[in-house]
């Protein structure tokens, strides 16, 4: 009888170490409520989006979200943050991202022999960065003043639905286990009385 609670008791802690992990990660990481833009600025050239805010979590679409890309971030969740892009939706390293767009590299025009025409490339320069650090004041302000989309607030939804259905699928199981132990040992005791 000893011996059939002590196997019994090996097979529960073997399933509950085995299927735990395996569904740990779906309510170890806490959700922060955000409400701002980023823009892609990766030095790699794009952004992975993931099912999950780590880089251990799958990519939730091929390939990757293009420099330059204006993202809402709905929530966040230590450095990452929850977005949706081109109808997929998931966690960015927040890292690679800015707060503004980035610079636009302007080509370096050849030299020019004349005099005049270099004059004229010089002011054409200054007045580029003169109203490239206006737009980004405008740009500051703007996004300062800009509230989040109706796919921003479908996007909170998907999250926590998200959240809430592995929540359930963890409790789910769970529960199977409990109900699996208490056959077996409703099986052992019907043994241990024959």
């Amino acid at each position: 009888m000893k011996k059939n609670f002590i196997v019994l008791g090996l097979v529960l802690v073997l399933i509950i170490v085995n299927v735990l992990p395996a569904f740990a990660d779906a309510v170890t990481y806490d959700m922060d409520p955000a409400d701002y833009y980023v823009y892609v600025a990766t030095p790699d050239g794009g952004l992975n989006l993931r099912h999950g805010p780590g880089t251990n979590y799958d990519k939730a679409m091929d390939g990757r979200i293009p420099d330059g890309v204006r993202l809402y971030i709905s929530y966040t969740s230590g450095n990452w943050g929850f977005t949706s892009y081109n109808g997929y939706q998931g966690w960015v390293a927040l890292k690679q991202t800015s707060a503004t767009p980035p610079d636009i590299n302007v080509p370096i025009e050849q030299p020019i022999e004349d005099i005049k025409k270099e004059i004229k490339e010089e002011v054409k320069e200054e007045v580029k960065d003169e109203i490239k650090e206006e737009t980004k004041e405008e740009t500051k302000e703007t996004l300062a003043q800009q509230k989040p989309d109706a796919n921003s607030q479908d996007d909170a939804k998907t999250a926590k639905n998200a959240m809430a259905n592995q929540i359930l699928l963890i409790a789910a199981i769970l529960i199977l286990v409990i109900i699996i132990a208490v056959l077996i040992l409703i099986i052992v005791n019907m043994r241990s009385k024959r």
